[in-house]
Formats: structure tokens, sequence, C-alpha cells
């Protein structure tokens, strides 16, 4: 058995062992019903930047050692694509790619391009949350400063029907993934699976001291495809980055350890994120009442009769020790959000879905360890689906459409005033209900 497969046979181990713990501590699946098919979830980063890229600043060696340094499983080496790297930098750093897992045999890295024209065979979801959380941390970057650096403003060149609230960040996530019943719930309402991830887009670490290094005559990216090896100064420099896993985390549902298992986890919706580290685990089951079967989990379709009741089973691990901020990560609430599923919008350009709002929450202050939330739900005239959001309880108030569909919503903060670690949260992807004859 090699390094990596043992890896995965001690992660599904505690993957098992939470779920023995679950069952005796708190209600579960009904007596009789078969386990759930198994998943372990793999922790990764999708959006890292290298000397491969023309505005980053660091080796391969120094990105792979910071993500096995905090926890992550996979990671992506998400290059800008100009000409320097189309001509040089493509090749040299597929090089770096192989000597990077020759040197790492237990992390997956994975060889990326960061592309702007998406389509519909590629793309399977966005960032709910972007890179740069570390942007407003007070005194660093000025008194205009926001989360994700998100400091554009309308312009004549603009979408008209972008809001300007539309250009913050809310609990650190854009407000696309952010508003219940906004944007990413139009397209959930349309019964499409897409996803949302979270990720560092690491360019430039804060409170880091390295700087780039410097050119040879007649030396430019271009030319090159790569920059030169950094140079540490002992002084910090500018960033608003964090190191890949150190606050974004996604996490992918799979079966086995291995690439092709990552990216099936992907395309399949079996995605969970969190920042801050706040939970150490989190398993989302959907079963019919009266069904001993598996269920269903992240990313999947339930079917099931009008008027059947059914069951969400909310497997909360939580967080065990301190993140690297030095803080124990504490949940304070689950929120479970639904919404009809209705096809095709009349007006896709509106961006909402009217029908969707938070339906439970659920008061989780002070429970440690891991406990299962038991949560009934019926399946009325229409299929639905849902999907769950929780955070520290650190800041929150009325969500962007009304607290009517979201009474604890994240919010926006202060500019120059944005502390990431002081107001984290999880999203989940959704599970659908397909109601028969629907």
């Amino acid at each position: 058995m090699n390094s990596s497969d043992e890896q995965f046979r001690r992660r599904a181990a505690r993957h098992a062992a939470s779920a023995a713990t679950t069952r005796s501590a708190g209600p579960g699946p009904p007596r009789g019903a078969r386990s759930p098919p198994h998943l372990a979830h793999l922790v990764g980063d999708h959006h890292v930047h290298s000397v491969y890229s023309h505005d980053a600043k660091y080796t391969f060696s120094q990105q792979a050692q910071a993500a096995a340094k905090y926890g992550l499983d996979w990671m992506v080496f998400n290059e800008h694509a100009n000409f320097g790297h189309a001509r040089y930098g493509a090749a040299l750093e597929h090089q770096e790619i192989l000597k990077a897992r020759a040197e790492n045999p237990r992390q997956l890295v994975f060889q990326g391009l960061e592309w702007y024209i998406p389509a519909p065979e590629i793309m399977i979801g966005m960032e709910g949350a972007p890179g740069a959380q570390g942007a407003a941390i007070p005194g660093r970057r000025g008194s205009t400063s926001i989360r994700g650096e998100y400091e554009n403003k309308p312009s004549a060149n603009s979408f008209a029907g972008y809001p300007a609230d539309a250009y913050l960040t809310y609990g650190g996530f854009d407000w696309a993934a952010a508003t219940v019943g906004g944007l990413w719930d139009s397209m959930l309402a349309e019964g499409r699976l897409f996803s949302i991830t979270t990720n560092s887009d690491n360019h430039r670490t804060v409170f880091d001291t390295w700087k780039n290094g410097d050119w040879q005559p007649g030396q430019n990216f271009d030319d090159t495809g790569r920059l030169p090896d950094p140079v540490d100064t002992d002084t910090p420099q500018p960033g608003s980055d964090f190191w890949p896993g150190e606050f974004s985390r996604t996490h992918v549902g799979v079966t086995r350890y291995g690439y092709r298992a990552v990216m099936t986890g992907l395309r399949a919706g079996r995605v969970w994120l969190d920042h801050g580290h706040l939970l150490d685990g989190l398993d989302v089951r959907l079963k019919r009442d009266c069904d001993f079967g598996r269920g269903v989990t992240l990313g999947g379709r339930l079917r099931v009769r009008r008027g059947e009741r059914i069951t969400l089973y909310v497997t909360v691990t939580t967080a065990s020790r301190a993140n690297p901020q030095g803080i124990l990560p504490e949940l304070a609430h689950v929120d479970v959000i639904r919404g009809a599923v209705r096809g095709a919008l009349a007006d896709r350009d509106s961006w909402q879905a009217p029908d969707t709002k938070v339906v439970r929450s659920k008061d989780v202050s002070g429970r440690n360890g891991t406990y299962t939330l038991r949560i009934p739900l019926t399946a009325g005239d229409e299929s639905f689906y849902v999907r769950l959001r929780g955070s520290d309880g650190h800041r929150h108030g009325a969500g962007y459409l009304g607290a009517a569909i979201d009474p604890h919503g994240p919010v926006t903060h202060e500019p120059g005033n944005g502390d990431p670690w002081a107001d984290t949260w999880f999203y989940s992807n959704p599970i659908f209900v397909d109601v028969a004859g629907v």
C-alpha cells in the first residue's frame, strides 16, 4: 500500500469513528437503514499562483509546503494565460508539477489555468468567495479596503443590472452567493447543479516578508514565462492573500483517493466550504422517512411523492484545535435554505429566486464534538432544493433581500475594518428533491 492509499485509509477510519460517535450520541437514520455510501472529504484549494504568473511571487516549493502545513490534500496551480506563459511558462511549469508531485507524494498537485472563457461543457461552478480575504485586516491596506479586494465601483462600462451593493463582500462571500434568493439561487431554482467554492487565489501573502527577485538585464516575463525567485527581506511586504489552506478551504466528497476522484467529486457537486477552519467535518444526507435505503448527499437528487415526509440529517464535527490565527472556532448556528424548482426563469437577468428563503435555523452554540441535527421536511406540490449555511455568529443581520427571507445572514463590514478571522462561515452545495408528477 502506498502512502497516498494509507492516508486515505486513515482518513476513512476517522470518518467511520465519527459516524459511530454520532450514532451513539444523538439521533440518526432510522433503525434497519442500510449504511449510506461512505465518503471521505479531501480538503483543497483550486486557485493558487506561483512564479509562473506575472503578478505573483512564490515558488512551487513554497506553495506546496504551505499547503501541506495547513492540511490540504489537493491543490491546483492556476497561472494566468498570457504570452509569456503560453510560449515558455506552461512547459516549464509542467516540469515543476512533476517535481512537486514527487516531493509531496501525499498531496494531489494539479496543473490548471486561470481562463476567462467559460463553456457549458467545462464550467461547473463559481468562486462563491474570492481570495484576498486578508485585504481589509485593520491597518494593512487603508480605510477603503474590502475583503476580497472588492474595491471597484460601477462605471459607464458596467452591466446596468449589477447593483452597487454587488461590489462588496458579505461575510467574505460574493454577493452572488451570499444573497439568499439571489443569483446563485436563481440558477439552482432552474434545477441546475451549479457549485460554489472558495480559494486563496494566492499571489502575495499578508504579513509575508518575501519580495520578488530582480530581473537579469534584458529579461522580462514575456521572454521567460517565469519570475525570478523571491528574496526574503525580513520586513512585511504588501499582500492581501492567505497561504493555501490557511483560511479558505473547499471540501470534496470522494470514494477513493486520487486525481480523478477529486474531479468526480467536484463534478458531482459533493462540495462544502469553510473559512477560518470553522468545522472539522460536515456530512449531509437526505432520506425518505419510509425508505431504508442510502439517501442522497450534496449534489444529489432524491425522488419523492407529493406530501411525503423526508428528513435531512446534518452531521457536524466541530473544530477540535485552534486555527492558524490561534482561535478555536465555534459554530453558532446552522441554517437550512429551501427553494422551489420551476425550470427556466422567465427573466434570468432578474438574478432572483423569489421562493427561496431560510426555513430553519438551528442554534448550536456550545455543542462540541460530533453530533447530528435531524431536520424534518415535507414534499409539497413542487420540486425543490435545500442547502446549508452557518457561521461563528459574530457578525450577521438581515439578508440582502430582507429579514423575511434571511433573518441572520452575512453582512458587509466597515471599509478598512474587516478582520476575516472574526467573521467566518460555511456553505454547502444543494440537494435536489424531485417530486413525482411535477
